[in-house]
């Protein structure tokens, strides 16, 4: 004889009002399940990637960075070269200007006789024209014999008169105090 069951009284049996589930319908759970796992899992790459992009970002402005102060430097070097170059072109033209007068210096005395002397001898360049030296001469005893003759030695070195006056004290006197007057402009060396 078969038992009833104890609930049996409580409960009274009821008939299915719908008809069960397909069995395609129990992979929903297994479906919502991998939905949420592949979720999580994209928001973790996501959180990955993006972690990565800034930190790839922070490494291009740092190399910004190293680059506009290695420009910074490099500029500030390119400006220091050619401050120095501006000098040195500066001191170039300063020498070329200022080239040694001694040959020429030389060249009036050797050219004075014996019994002359050269009283005042003034050299002098310009800013604005230093090719041009300006000459002063006095001699005594001399006169224009003197002058004629300190001429040719000069341009015997390459110096050529640009403008040139003499004034003598005794006019006619051929031997006499002279001062001769002159703008010399060097040509060229004859050895050059």
């Amino acid at each position: 004889m078969k038992k009833p069951p104890v609930l049996h009284d409580l409960k009274n049996e009821r008939p299915d009002l719908t008809p069960p589930l397909p069995a395609l319908m129990a992979l929903l759970p297994c479906l919502f399940y991998a939905a949420v796992a592949g979720s999580i899992g994209l928001a973790t790459l996501s959180v990955i990637n993006t972690k990565q992009a800034i930190a790839a970002e922070e490494s291009a402005l740092a190399r910004e960075q190293d680059e506009l102060a290695q420009t910074t430097l490099i500029q500030s070097e390119l400006t220091a070269i050619n401050d120095e170059q501006n000098r040195a072109k500066e001191v170039r033209s300063w020498v070329q200007t200022t080239r040694p007068l001694m040959t020429m210096i030389t060249s009036i005395i050797n050219s004075i006789k014996t019994g002359n002397t050269v009283t005042s001898l003034r050299l002098a360049r310009t800013p604005e024209n230093p090719e041009h030296i300006d000459m002063t001469l006095l001699i005594n005893n001399g006169g224009s014999t003197q002058v004629d003759e300190t001429r040719e030695a000069l341009r015997k070195e390459g110096y050529q008169p640009f403008r040139e006056d003499t004034k003598s004290n005794e006019r006619g006197n051929r031997s006499g105090d002279v001062t001769y007057t002159a703008v010399f402009v060097e040509t060229s060396r004859p050895g050059n």
